[in-house]
């Protein structure tokens, strides 16, 4: 996770104009995406996608595997 000013920030923002519309979090390779804690990546995502404005859609990538969450 990248920190700017003392607050999360995801790694990469799609953009659609001036719009937010996918938000990919990136985690190291190989990392276990079906860890059920915070830094299992979801929840983080889920918190990114909510604060940019309820962004629909969000990608979770360890290097091998992507993941495509619909948050609506």
């Amino acid at each position: 996770c990248q920190e700017q000013k003392g607050k999360h920030r995801p790694d990469l923002i799609v953009y659609q104009g001036e719009t937010p519309v996918v938000v990919v979090e990136v985690k190291k390779l190989g990392f276990d995406l079906d860890k059920s804690d915070f830094r299992s990546g979801k929840v983080q995502l889920g918190e990114y996608l909510h604060t940019l404005g309820k962004v629909p859609y969000g990608f979770l990538c360890n290097g091998f595997e992507w993941r495509l969450y619909d948050f609506n």
